[in-house]
């Protein structure tokens, strides 16, 4: 017995390996399911055959192998094409060997199948029976089947037969089989998610793709429309520069002119004359002011201002500026300041572009101030900067605005703008100015209160040493 237990050990662990080795081809094969299944139930047969190719030898024509092992996992996991193809192939195979053993051989291999087939279809409704005891049991029914049918033998030979491999069959033949089973359903899942994986990496580059497509038709448009935008924007700049030069010469005749009739060099005005030439000469100067600001504008969008730094003292700069305005303040009955933190404080920067910055803020707070003080405050507030302060006691900005003012063609509260009403861009082009600088102009504002603006500068040109 213990030479039963050997050989047959030996017989198992061959089909093991090959059972294992023909499910992994399997597993690789991609063709409709019929084909796959009779090209399963063939490799099966084949695998049956290597184990009788090797068989524990118990009489002439009798010999034991694990062809019911092979056979019942043929239909469990191949179903009937598969376990028909299999129970053929060794069968074939069984009657060409031969021998007194040949009518149960070829009985085994057909109840193997069966019983595989039978549990094949309670599996695919109850799925909880390929779990270890069920399978195990259903090895079981099939071997001990596979014992009775001994009685298939010649006369006599059946005890025998048992005595020598009925402990080893019923011992390692179900253990087996629940081995392979496990390793089979362990392949199959491997497998199924090796497939989820392919066609999650198919739809996720499918994904890609579209989305890359999408990306590049939108960046193209994109391309496109900035293209055009560009032209538009450069064309809007090269239309607003030449007309403000061509209205700008007939304009500074009307100025003229209506300057000569006001003053009576042609001849004494009486007072609705002189009132509606003044009248002409105050719009003539709006509209020169702002055909002047949108040139500044298309300079500066276009990236044509050229900037010119010098070292210069703050304290005369700022007095220029603040007399400038002094007159109209004077005019409203506003009184002027400068206030200086330091008397020799200098900074390295475009003169001009500071005036006009300081002239625009000075001229707004005049504009906008009916009655208390327009200040000019200049400090320090850090070694390497430089700032200009213009507070005044104007009506005041609202919190929603605060930003909306340095906008292009944007003016004060509606409310509380006066009838002087300005161009709506110096702020624009004052902020544009300070960054190009490489300082910042920005507002403090309080309702009824007042407003201070204030321009940094770096006290250094920038990119010096």
């Amino acid at each position: 017995m213990l030479i039963a237990f050997i050989s047959l050990m030996q017989n198992v662990a061959l089909l093991v390996m090959l059972s294992l080795v023909q499910q992994f081809v399997l597993g690789r094969i991609r063709f409709s399911p019929t084909v796959r299944s009779s090209i399963s139930g063939v490799l099966y047969g084949g695998v049956a055959i290597a184990g009788m190719a090797s068989p524990l030898v118990l009489a002439p024509g009798v010999f034991f192998d694990g062809r019911s092992i092979v056979l019942s996992i043929a239909g469990l996991f191949g179903g009937p094409l598969a376990a028909v193809f299999a129970a053929a192939t060794a069968s074939l195979f069984r009657i060409y060997l031969g021998g007194s053993g040949t009518l149960m051989g070829v009985l085994v291999i057909s109840e193997a199948s069966a019983l595989g087939v039978a549990m094949h279809y309670l599996a695919a409704r109850k799925p909880l029976l390929m779990k270890p005891l069920p399978l195990w049991v259903f090895a079981m029914v099939v071997h001990l089947l596979m014992l009775g049918l001994t009685s298939a033998l010649p006369q006599g030979m059946a005890p025998e037969v048992l005595r020598q491999i009925a402990l080893p069959v019923i011992t390692i033949y179900p253990l087996a089989t629940v081995l392979i089973c496990q390793l089979f359903l362990a392949l199959e899942q491997y497998f199924d998610r090796s497939v989820e994986i392919r066609k999650r990496n198919i739809t996720l580059e499918q994904l890609v793709q579209e989305r890359t497509h999408d990306l590049t038709a939108a960046n193209e448009e994109l391309l496109i429309a900035n293209s055009r935008l560009s032209e538009a924007d450069e064309a809007k700049t090269r239309f607003l520069r030449a007309m403000s030069h061509e209205l700008r010469t007939p304009l500074n005749s009307i100025i003229g002119f209506s300057d000569i009739l006001r003053r009576g060099m042609a001849g004494e005005l009486n007072d609705e004359q002189l009132k509606q030439i003044s009248m002409v000469n105050n719009s003539g100067h709006h509209l020169l002011e702002l055909i002047n600001d949108i040139l500044d504008l298309s300079r500066i969008e276009a990236n044509k201002v050229e900037l010119h730094y010098e070292r210069f003292g703050i304290e005369g700069l700022a007095r220029e500026a603040l007399g400038l305005v002094a007159p109209e303040a004077e005019e409203k009955g506003l009184s002027t300041g400068l206030e200086m933190a330091s008397d020799d404080l200098e900074v390295a920067s475009d003169p001009t572009k500071v005036r006009q910055i300081l002239l625009n803020l000075l001229g707004n707070a005049v504009k906008f101030t009916e009655q208390g003080s327009v200040t000019l405050r200049v400090h320090q507030p850090a070694p390497d900067l430089a700032a200009f302060e213009v507070a005044d006691t104007g009506p005041g900005i609202t919190a929603e605005r605060v930003e909306a003012i340095f906008g292009e063609f944007v003016q004060g509260d509606e409310g509380t703008v006066s009838p002087l009403r300005g161009t709506g861009l110096g702020l624009a082009i004052s902020r544009r100015l300070a960054v190009l600088l490489g300082g910042t102009l920005c507002v403090d504002s309080t309702v009824g209160e007042g407003s201070t603006f204030t321009l940094t500068l770096p006290v250094e040109a920038p990119g010096s040493a």
